[in-house]
């Protein structure tokens, strides 16, 4: 949902070289950078959820979506898409069909063109940095950040895709970004794709 003005839709496109598998945990790299911006604001309670979105108070406050392409060794390209709630109203509030909040509930007054700049400025080298040599390279750089703001951690959650559902206990993230999950005392790895994250009994 994106009503003229209730929100900042943005996309970044960025070329890198050395192939798509540079990228890993780039998504979730986007939330700490997302989550950082909104620190400067005051936004309070931002949390993040795996593998994608950004919330604050138990709802989906902003998402990121990842378009790649390109070679899988060499040079290939990404696309940053974001959307975040500022103030969502009327009809297309109505629409949504999971839980979600706005920045004008939590933190009203925010001008959208300084928010935007704040994101950029975080996103810009982000992306800059996150394929250049080094033992800090790539989402090694935000795990720690990423899992101080794991808004699941430790808790009971169900892993779905389009054919299989998965429960277990939420424990982190690997150096790749993907998923752990502690089912029965032993620990499963999950990377992204279409699934969804729920806490159990939702």
């Amino acid at each position: 949902m994106s009503p003229f003005s209730a929100g900042i839709n943005l996309s970044i496109g960025w070329q890198f070289s050395g192939g798509v598998q540079l990228l890993e945990g780039l998504s979730l790299a986007v939330g700490v950078a997302l989550a950082r911006a909104l620190e400067e604001f005051g936004v309070p309670d931002v949390r993040l959820k795996w593998p994608n979105d950004v919330w604050c108070r138990g709802r989906k406050l902003a998402g990121v979506l990842l378009e790649l392409s390109g070679d899988l060794t060499d040079r290939c390209g990404v696309v940053v898409g974001i959307g975040l709630n500022v103030g969502l109203r009327g009809d297309s509030a109505a629409a949504i069909d999971q839980p979600w909040i706005d920045l004008h509930s939590v933190r009203p007054g925010i001008d959208r063109n300084r928010l935007a700049a704040a994101m950029l400025n975080r996103l810009l080298p982000l992306l800059r940095s996150y394929t250049e040599p080094g033992p800090e390279r790539g989402f090694s750089a935000y795990r720690d950040a990423w899992l101080a703001l794991d808004q699941f951690a430790g808790r009971p959650v169900r892993l779905q895709s389009a054919s299989r559902e998965w429960c277990g206990t939420a424990a982190g993230v690997d150096s790749s970004g993907a998923l752990i999950l502690d089912m029965d005392g032993e620990r499963k790895l999950f990377h992204g794709g279409e699934v969804s994250l729920r806490e159990d009994g939702e």
